[in-house]
This record gives C-alpha cells, structure tokens and sequence, in this order.
C-alpha cells in the first residue's frame, strides 16, 4: 500500500512537472499580460516542489530490511526473533509513512501552485 501510494506520487510529481513546462511555454509563447511574471514564478515554485517530492526517497528506499530481519533470526532463537522482528516491521511501516507525507506534502504544494499559475494567468486574459 505505501509503496503503491509512493509510486503514484512520483509518478504526480512527473506530471506537474511535464504541466508546469507546458503551461510556461503557453504562457510565453501566446503572449504577454501584466501577470505573465507571477504566473511564471508559480509555476517555477510548482516545479520545485514537485522535483522536491521526486527527489524524496521513496518507501522502496526506507521500507523494512529483509536481510537484518533474516541475520536477526539465525543470531537469537524463535521467540526472541519473532518479537524482534515484529518490533522492527512496525519502525519500518511508520518511518515508510513519514517518508509518504513528505512527498505528499510537496506534491500538493506543487499542484496547488500550478492551479494558482493558472487562475493568475487566466485573470490576466480577461
């Protein structure tokens, strides 16, 4: 699950970033208003975010360690390694989700930009 939602936001960040480009290139190509340079930071801001979250490591990179679980199970006996284990699973899952948030976090940093870009550089049309 955490790794699926992982996914899917890297996956979001390409896309705002792919967006963030396009929409700048409309915005300097189809001409300039009086609101073309805040619509440009905007979008410049969405950008960042979103390479920001792209850049975060995902819970592919801080998920649960099979081979320290394997080492702790042939160093203690069954009782002991199956609470070991246990314990260190349940550290993985909420540091996986930490690292969920924070990708989260930037991601609707950037789509929220990107939606100001736009409404800024529509207000600028009318």
């Amino acid at each position: 699950m955490q790794t699926s939602r992982s996914a899917a936001l890297d996956t979001g960040a390409l896309g705002a970033m792919a967006l963030d480009a396009a929409l700048a290139t409309i915005v300097l190509s189809i001409g300039r208003t009086h609101l073309w340079i805040p619509a440009l930071s905007l979008l410049g801001l969405s950008l960042t975010l979103a390479a920001g979250a792209l850049s975060l490591p995902g819970t592919e990179r801080t998920g649960p360690s099979i081979a320290r679980m394997r080492r702790d199970r042939a160093n203690r006996d069954d009782s002991d390694a199956l609470e070991r284990l246990l314990d260190g699973l349940e550290q993985d899952i909420h540091t996986n989700d930490r690292a969920v948030v924070r990708k989260a976090t930037l991601f609707d940093g950037a789509i929220t930009l990107l939606l100001f870009a736009i409404l800024v550089e529509l207000a600028g049309r009318l």
